[in-house]
């Protein structure tokens, strides 16, 4: 069995990017919101 494989193509890399950008945003929301609760 050979299996082509596929050089890495920018549109996978970029959604990696976007899920991972997402992710940072979703983690910072979160932690300001429980820094603001427990100020407050």
């Amino acid at each position: 069995m050979i299996l082509k494989k596929k050089p890495a193509e920018p549109v996978s890399r970029r959604r990696i990017a976007i899920v991972h950008h997402r992710g940072i945003i979703l983690m910072v929301e979160i932690l300001s919101f429980r820094y603001r609760r427990t100020a407050s």
